[in-house]
């Protein structure tokens, strides 16, 4: 009798296990559609790309970046409201390549798949392969919102890039991989914090955003986690601050030298009255639900449309889901003892990936629903990093029992089948008014045929021109001011206002000043008057 129990225990443990098998499978379901959506972006990118570069803000980094040339003492360069010295570098050490134009269009979306394999590499020493699926899957899978923030250069897309490798290096600190000698940790501190740095000078966001919430990661390990390994830990996030502080001061010294500035009057820092304080989390609740494929306000009731209604549920409640995770882990931190610890080094660096990415979500969202800066959802590029945040806290959560695990498995499954769904229906997000891409064929011929090289237009249309014929029309922007027309307050270089001897113009979407006299021609592009002089009219621009 006894002989049988064996086979029969271990026939019904097989079992057991068999049916038990199609359900850890299903845990993987965002897995294909992720692969799907990654497809789609292939056969997409290009026009992702031209239609990012529509709006005149983005187009700008690309244009000032070609067209930089020297430091005159005569020339000035201002940037935007953030200034983007990290990009604009980028751009200068890169453009002597063949191909640099491709290479500024595929980098900022090479730093959303690196930030991706980062964090996902972080989720997986802290909490195991899926989820690192999980995490991996959230970050690749945006939304078109996220994604028209993410594939520009010169808005904070350096900074969520930034925030992905402080959390990937907080943890290999304290769950060094095998093959990281003290060589090769002292290289990656003093690469991180070289690019953090550059990117603080560029966007004073990735202090709230990153750099402080490191800071916090490493003080909270070593107050509930002492010992040598946390004192050890700390002792290189603060080496790597240092190196940031000193690449902050080096860019800025460079730029300084290179007549290069942020818009004059701008204040990254301003407050928000307290008669702004309801709006602003109005726009901070909806912004997130954005970012979260839940972009469905004004469309009619699809299917489409459907899944954004549920995206946007989702995202809001994963965004407090993980912060009252990471903070509660925290707190079963402290009341834990040492001795209980499965793995003190994992234990410290889950702990550290915790405190980073709870702060960090906590932080942005303060520092947008306490800022001046946010006025309407175009706000929402202030905010795509707090969808860092639950990627990579939700798989580590879902630890907590499998009902949990496959809450987040459909969750993440429909936030990706949405995310794929609108990108092969081309939904936009936000770019810029102004000619439509149908109208620059015949812009272009125009200025071709009258042997123009150089125009001015209204600021949504002069990057966007300028980009999209690639340079073979470099058209600068300006605006109206009483009967005169002038340069515009950014995005410029001071430079292309001069004027150039023996060169014809246009003048596009104003109308001209008494004193750039009597245009020799006339026509109409898209609706808009262009007018078209013998000589440059620049010189005539008021500054």
């Amino acid at each position: 009798m006894e002989a049988s129990v064996g086979p029969v225990t271990s026939l019904r443990r097989e079992r057991s296990s068999v049916a038990r098998r199609p359900l850890a499978h299903w845990f993987w379901l965002p897995v294909p559609i992720a692969a799907a959506y990654l497809a789609a972006m292939a056969v997409n990118f290009d026009w992702l790309v031209g239609f990012v570069y529509r709006n005149a803000d983005l187009a700008s980094a690309q244009v000032i970046g070609q067209l930089f040339g020297g430091s005159p003492a005569h020339r000035q360069v201002v940037l935007g409201q953030a200034a983007w010295f990290s990009t604009l570098a980028f751009e200068l050490a890169t453009r002597w390549l063949p191909l640099h134009r491709q290479l500024w269009d595929a980098v900022p979306y090479a730093m959303v798949l690196t930030s991706a394999a980062l964090l996902a590499w972080g989720a997986w020493r802290v909490a195991g392969r899926w989820a690192a699926m999980i995490t991996g899957v959230v970050i690749v899978c945006a939304s078109p919102a996220a994604l028209g923030w993410l594939f520009a250069l010169n808005d904070h897309s350096t900074t969520w890039f930034s925030m992905a490798l402080l959390a990937g290096l907080l943890v290999a600190l304290y769950a060094r991989p095998g093959w990281m000698s003290t060589g090769a940790t002292a290289a990656a501190v003093v690469a991180v914090g070289a690019i953090v740095g550059v990117n603080v000078a560029s966007d004073l966001l990735l202090v709230i955003a990153g750099v402080a919430p490191a800071l916090l990661a490493v003080a909270v390990v070593w107050w509930l986690r002492p010992g040598p390994a946390s004192v050890q830990a700390g002792g290189w996030m603060c080496a790597t601050v240092a190196v940031a502080v000193f690449a902050d001061i080096a860019i800025r010294a460079l730029m300084h030298h290179e007549n290069v500035i942020g818009q004059p009057g701008v204040n990254q820092l301003g407050l928000a009255h307290a008669s702004t304080l309801v709006s602003n989390f109005d726009l901070w609740w909806q912004s997130v639900m954005v970012l979260g494929n839940g972009n469905f306000f004004g469309d009619n009731l699809t299917l489409t449309s459907g899944l954004q209604i549920i995206c946007a549920v989702l995202s809001l409640v994963a965004v407090v889901a993980v912060v009252r995770f990471a903070l509660a882990h925290v707190v079963a931190t402290a009341g834990r003892s040492r001795a209980l610890d499965d793995d003190a080094d994992t234990s410290q660096a889950r702990l550290a990936w915790c405190v980073f990415w709870g702060s960090t979500v906590v932080a942005l969202s303060l520092a947008f629903i306490f800022s001046s800066q946010p006025v309407d959802l175009d706000s929402t590029r202030y905010i795509v990093g707090i969808l860092y945040g639950p990627a990579a806290l939700l798989g580590l959560m879902a630890r907590r029992g499998a009902a949990l695990r496959g809450i987040v498995a459909v969750g993440v499954s429909i936030f990706a089948l949405t995310g794929l769904v609108s990108l092969i229906e081309n939904q936009t997000f936000a770019t810029s008014p102004g000619i439509t891409y149908s109208s620059f064929g015949q812009l272009e011929q125009i200025a071709y045929d009258q042997r123009i090289t150089y125009g001015y237009a209204d600021y949504w249309d002069a990057a966007a021109i300028t980009w999209s014929t690639d340079y073979r029309l470099k058209v600068f922007p300006v605006s109206g001011c009483g009967q005169n027309v002038c340069a515009y307050s950014l995005h410029v270089i001071s430079s292309w206002y001069k004027g150039r001897p023996g060169q014809r113009s246009f003048l596009l979407g104003q109308s001209p000043s008494p004193a750039m006299g009597k245009p020799s021609a006339t026509y109409q592009i898209g609706g808009i008057a262009m007018y078209v002089f013998p000589y440059d009219v620049g010189k005539y621009i008021a500054p």
